[in-house]
C-alpha cells in the first residue's frame, strides 16, 4: 500500500510494475483499476509508451496490451457490476481512496485462485476516513506492506511551492494533498463517527426474520410500522430505496412513578436497495410493487417516492398499482415544508437536517446489508456550503441516491411517529399519551410524589413534622 501526495509520481509506478511484471512473466494477467475509464486507460498507455521503448512488439488498443509472451495488461473502470469474472497474476488499483467498496468486493476475490495469492497494489492520495483504503491503511495487517510518502519527502516538489500551498488550502486539504492525512472537512454534513455509532448488528436480517406481533402494551400508533421510500435514478444515477422501521421495544423496565411500563421507540434502517445503473422505470416500478408485497411490509408500510422530474409518471404508476398507500416528495430551495398538487414539497436541508438530528440522537439504527458501508462513504462525503447570503447548499463527489432515500423515509416517519420519537431515553406509553421518564425527570417524578403525600399527610395531621 502507498499513501502519497499528489504528483509524487505513484502512476508512473503503477505502469512501471505492471510493464515490467507482463514483460517478464509470461501468459500473465495484470488488471488495472482507476476511479473511471479515462484514469485507468491513462495508465495503459503510459505502460504502452514504456513498453514502445523497449522496442517490446505487442499489440496495443484503448484499453488492452497483448504482449508476444502471451501476457496482457488490461484497464477496467470502476463498474462493480462488470469487471468480475478475470483471475489476474498482479491487480494495480489507483486512487484506492476515491472508489467505493464494491470495487473492493468485486476485484479482491479476483485474486483467490492466483499463485501464491497474486500481487496486489494499492496507492492513493488520502480522502476522506472512510472507505476500504483506510480501513486497511489503518488497521494491523502482516500480509501489507505500508509506505507514506509526503510532500516533504519528494525532492521533484519545491519547497516554495508546498509554502504556498499551507498558506493558500485550507488545513484539512492541505493534509490530505500534502501530509497524507486522512481528513474530514470542515464543511462535511455528517461525521463518520456521528454515523457509525448508529451501526447496530444486533438488528436479524429484514428479508428473512419473521414478522414480529404487533405489543398489545402499546397504544395502536404507536406498534411497529414501515416506511419504504424511493429516489429515482436512470443515465447519470442509480435509483435507491430504503425500508425503515418504526420500533417499540420494552425496556422491562416501569416508571417509578406512574408504574406504567418503559418503551425504547427508535428508526430502524432495514434494507437498502440500489438497481444497477441504466434500469428502465418499468422495472424499477416492478420492483417496487414487489418490494411493499414483500411478508414484513404488506399491508404494513407506506410508500414515498421522489416525484420530481421524470419522478411524476413513475408516481401515477405506482398510486395506480402499488399495494401499499403512495406519496410524491419534491425536494425545493424553500424555506418550509408543505403540501402542494398532492405532493409534498419538502426543503432540501430541512430533510437532511431530521436525518443529522435522528442521527445525533441515536434514534435511527442502521441494520447490516451490502449497501451499508456504501451509505457510510455516501453520508461522509456530501458537503454543506452556505453562501454569503445564507443560502445552504449540498455538494458531494460521488454519488448521494442511499442518502436521499433513507432522508426520505426517515421524514415521512418522523411526521407520523414524532411524538414517540423527539424524546429522549425510554417512554411511557399510557394509553394514546406519551410521557418522558428518563433517570433524571424520574427522580423528579418520585419527589413530586413524595411531596404530595406529604402535604395530603400535613392537612390531616398537622403536628406531623415530617
Amino acid at each position: 500500500m502507498l499513501n502519497c501526495c499528489r504528483k509524487w509520481g505513484k502512476s508512473t509506478m503503477i505502469a512501471l510494475k505492471a510493464a515490467h511484471f507482463a514483460a517478464h512473466r509470461p501468459k500473465t494477467t495484470v488488471l488495472v483499476v482507476a476511479p473511471s475509464s479515462r484514469q485507468s486507460e491513462e495508465l495503459l498507455g503510459i505502460a504502452g509508451r514504456m513498453l514502445r521503448d523497449l522496442k517490446e512488439q505487442a499489440t496495443y488498443s484503448q484499453a488492452r496490451i497483448t504482449l508476444p509472451n502471451g501476457s496482457r495488461i488490461l484497464a477496467l473502470p470502476n463498474q462493480p457490476e462488470t469487471i468480475r469474472g478475470y483471475s489476474p497474476e498482479l491487480l494495480v488499483v489507483d486512487e484506492a481512496a476515491y472508489l467505493p467498496e464494491e470495487i473492493w468486493d468485486a476485484v479482491f476475490p479476483m485474486l483467490n485462485a492466483a499463485e501464491h495469492g497474486g500481487w496486489l497494489w494499492l496507492m492513493s492520495t488520502p480522502a476522506q476516513p472512510v472507505g476500504f483504503f483506510h480501513r486497511l491503511w489503518t488497521q494491523e495487517g502482516e500480509h501489507w506492506e505500508r509506505l507514506k510518502v509526503t510532500a516533504y519527502d519528494c525532492p521533484r516538489i519545491p519547497a516554495a511551492m508546498i509554502q504556498e500551498a499551507k498558506r493558500s488550502f485550507s488545513p484539512e486539504r492541505f493534509g490530505r494533498e500534502y501530509l497524507c492525512e486522512f481528513q474530514q472537512p470542515a464543511t462535511a454534513t455528517f461525521t463518520e463517527e456521528l454515523v457509525r455509532q448508529c451501526l447496530d448488528d444486533s438488528l436479524p436480517d429484514f428479508l428473512t426474520s419473521p414478522v414480529p406481533p404487533a405489543m398489545e402494551a402499546a397504544p395502536k400508533g404507536a406498534r411497529p410500522g414501515h416506511e419504504c421510500s424511493a429516489d429515482l435514478g436512470l443515465e447519470q444515477n442509480p435509483s435507491a430505496f430504503a425500508v425503515l422501521e418504526f420500533m417499540v421495544e420494552p425496556t422491562h423496565t416501569i416508571d417509578p412513578a406512574t408504574r406504567a411500563p418503559l418503551f425504547r421507540c427508535s428508526l430502524a434502517l432495514r434494507h437498502l436497495e440500489s438497481p444497477p445503473l441504466g434500469t428502465p422505470y418499468l422495472e424499477v416500478i416492478e420492483r417496487l410493487k414487489a418490494l411493499v408485497r414483500h411478508p414484513r411490509l404488506q399491508g404494513r408500510c407506506k410508500l414515498t417516492v421522489d416525484a420530481a422530474g421524470v419522478g411524476s409518471p413513475v408516481l401515477e404508476l405506482l398510486q395506480r398499482d402499488a399495494e401499499a398507500p403512495v406519496t410524491g416528495m419534491v425536494l425545493t430551495s424553500g424555506l418550509q415544508p408543505k403540501e402542494e398538487k398532492g405532493r409534498l414539497m419538502v426543503p432540501k436541508p430541512a430533510l437532511l437536517d431530521r436525518l443529522d438530528y435522528v442521527l445525533r440522537t441515536k434514534k435511527l439504527r442502521i441494520a447490516p446489508g451490502p449497501l451499508r458501508e456504501q451509505l457510510v462513504r455516501e453520508l461522509t462525503m456530501l458537503q454543506k456550503e452556505r453562501s454569503e447570503s445564507g443560502y445552504v447548499s449540498y455538494a458531494t463527489k460521488i454519488d448521494d441516491d442511499l442518502v436521499m432515500a433513507v432522508a426520505m423515509g426517515v421524514w415521512q416517519a418522523w411526521e407520523v411517529q414524532k411524538k414517540y420519537l423527539d424524546v429522549e431515553g425510554p417512554v411511557a406509553i399510557v394509553g394514546e399519551n406519551v410521557e418522558l421518564r428518563s433517570d433524571a425527570t424520574a427522580w423528579s417524578a418520585i419527589q413530586e410524589r413524595l411531596r404530595l403525600q406529604r402535604g395530603w399527610v400535613r392537612e390531616r395531621f398537622p403536628w406531623w413534622r415530617g
